[in-house]
């Protein structure tokens, strides 16, 4: 800083340092969560967990956040805008994934802050399932059998082939069969 005045010597110095502080903005995971296969129409449980945590040397300011997708999210950040201290206990994010439709399905949470690379996001990922049945052999053929008499019995398998369960409601055969 140089003072200008009209004593001896003038101008008179004076030395200024300092280092510049920024909030840094850590989230863990760092990039992406990933559900797997989920049932449509079904929520995950538990919630995905991510932490917000501000690891710089100036207080975070979280002005918004929004989430896309088939997902939701709650949060202990607070009111938005919040502020996030330096050294403050994270926020943290519990994160939920709905399926709408079977294929996969992506999203991401964004956060919008005061620190260096903003917006943030992590990226959402999973894939809505639903169940497949396959039934071997798709047809049973009986030998001719004698009125009255019972027949000797045969199996059919039936397999779910899809990503979520198959809940089965009743079997009912027709006709003459058991």
């Amino acid at each position: 800083m140089k003072i200008n005045n009209n004593a001896p010597g003038s101008p008179h110095l004076i030395s200024l340092t300092g280092i510049g502080a920024a909030p840094v903005l850590s989230l863990t995971p760092t990039d992406t969560v990933s559900f797997g296969n989920q049932p449509v129409g079904v929520a995950s449980a538990p919630p995905a967990t991510v932490t917000l945590t501000n690891t710089g040397g100036a207080p975070l300011i979280i002005s918004s956040i929004t989430i896309s997708g088939d997902f939701t999210q709650t949060n202990t950040c607070g009111v938005l805008p919040a502020t996030l201290a330096v050294g403050a206990p994270p926020c943290t994010f519990s994160i939920t994934f709905t399926p709408s439709v079977a294929e996969v399905l992506r999203g991401a949470v964004t956060i919008e802050d005061n620190a260096p690379g903003s917006p943030h996001a992590i990226f959402l990922n999973g894939v809505g399932a639903v169940p497949g049945v396959q039934l071997s052999p798709e047809s049973l053929n009986f030998d001719p059998q004698g009125v009255g008499t019972i027949s000797a019995s045969q199996t059919a398998t039936l397999t779910n082939t899809g990503g979520a369960p198959l809940i089965i409601s009743s079997i009912t055969p027709s006709g003459d069969f058991t």
